[in-house]
């Protein structure tokens, strides 16, 4: 019982510290508009997880399965940067806001087709540990659904699908595999050591991305020292080290499918730091869609943690 009870504890404490991911992502919008058109986005994620691998260094460990965990989350981590990146240069920013929270139903949605496959094949599944597996509820599709409602009503534009779009949509693909798959490391390695495994291999793919984008580093000392450095290492020391971090350990104790919906409260709280530090006027459609988005992970929470089944 008392061990039950620490479990749940530990459950209710990750669901908790997931919520702090979505509002410094949201946090970031305002910094990135700020600096996009003077660092070049490969460029920017490059210095950004650099940042990061150097501060979680120290609790880097050389294990083969940390190395393949870290190669893998840290491709989709930058997959679906670089997805997103395309995608904005052909779609409008609240579009690519909206398809990518699509990984809010894709998440339940995989899962579902695995549980399918397995049974169907060798009744065993390499996306996600098949003893932790269990049926998608209803009130998961519910709130999935009532999430990505709530983010088509913040941002949709009325223009028709564009190449962008298509983009995009592999952003909202590469992030629903990520969040599946750090459940998997999350709960079988050291949350310190998969977040400083995985930040690393998102600067190797990282250099990747800079030598196929061709971009290039400040040409002198002066325009190298001139670069937005306060904004890069808040996203690089703050952001993106905390926000792997806590996914890092949230989702060893929250499934997938819940973080899904948690996360999707990152357009709502970029409209909240917009509104507070860029002046940018909330309107009633806004106000709206962040409501309901807002109702859809409270709900979401609320029956999570009524739920004894739900506690990894």
């Amino acid at each position: 019982m008392l061990n039950k009870s620490r479990k749940i504890n530990s459950y209710l404490l990750g669901l908790s510290l997931l919520n702090l991911a979505p509002l410094l992502w949201g946090s970031s919008y305002i910094v990135l508009k700020q600096i996009i058109n003077i660092v070049s986005p490969s460029i920017l994620n490059l210095i950004s997880y650099t940042l990061a691998a150097i501060c979680l260094t120290p609790f880097l460990r050389q294990k083969r399965r940390l190395t393949k965990a870290g190669l893998e989350l840290g491709f989709w981590l930058l997959l679906g940067s670089a997805t997103q990146t395309i995608g904005l240069q052909f779609t409008s920013a609240s579009r690519s806001a909206f398809i990518t929270t699509l990984y809010v139903v894709l998440v339940p949605l995989i899962i579902h087709f695995y549980i399918i496959l397995s049974k169907i094949l060798t009744n065993k599944t390499a996306l996600v540990n098949s003893s932790k597996i269990e049926k998608i509820t209803t009130p998961i599709w519910v709130t999935a659904y009532l999430a990505l409602i709530g983010v088509g009503i913040i941002s949709y534009d009325h223009q028709a699908p564009n190449i962008g779009d298509f983009w995009t949509l592999g952003t909202a693909f590469s992030y629903a595999f990520y969040i599946i798959r750090i459940e998997n490391y999350a709960r079988e390695l050291s949350v310190l050591s998969l977040a400083a495994s995985q930040v690393w291999g998102a600067v190797i793919f990282s250099v990747f991305w800079v030598l196929v984008d061709k971009s290039h580093w400040p040409n002198n000392f002066e325009a190298l020292f001139n670069l937005p450095w306060l904004s890069l290492f808040y996203l690089g020391l703050v952001v993106t080290t905390c926000t792997i971090c806590i996914q890092s350990w949230g989702q060893a104790r929250v499934k997938s499918v819940q973080a899904a919906v948690i996360y999707t409260l990152e357009p709502v709280w970029g409209l909240v730091f917009a509104y507070l530090f860029l002046g940018e006027v909330l309107g009633p459609r806004g106000w709206i869609g962040a409501v309901i988005v807002t109702i859809a992970t409270l709900l979401n929470q609320l029956y999570a943690s009524s739920n004894p089944r739900s506690v990894c």
